[in-house]
């Protein structure tokens, strides 16, 4: 995942981290790793993240027990 800052941008890149934290928390959520945690690169962040092993069930795939 990246996000670039443009221009004046550069002056809220910690509101921008945060966000960007916030957005890797959702992805978590629905069974992802982080295989890179987030850092600056430039006018750039960026992290790697990868698909889980198993995949996640949704609650309208969970099997109905009786």
């Amino acid at each position: 995942m990246v996000m670039q800052f443009r221009g004046r941008e550069m002056a809220y890149r910690d509101s921008g981290l945060e966000k960007f934290k916030g957005i890797i928390n959702m992805v978590l959520e629905m069974g992802a790793i982080v295989e890179s945690i987030p850092k600056m690169m430039g006018n750039r962040i960026i992290a790697i993240v990868a698909p889980s092993a198993k995949p996640v069930l949704k609650k309208a795939d969970k099997p109905v027990e009786s």
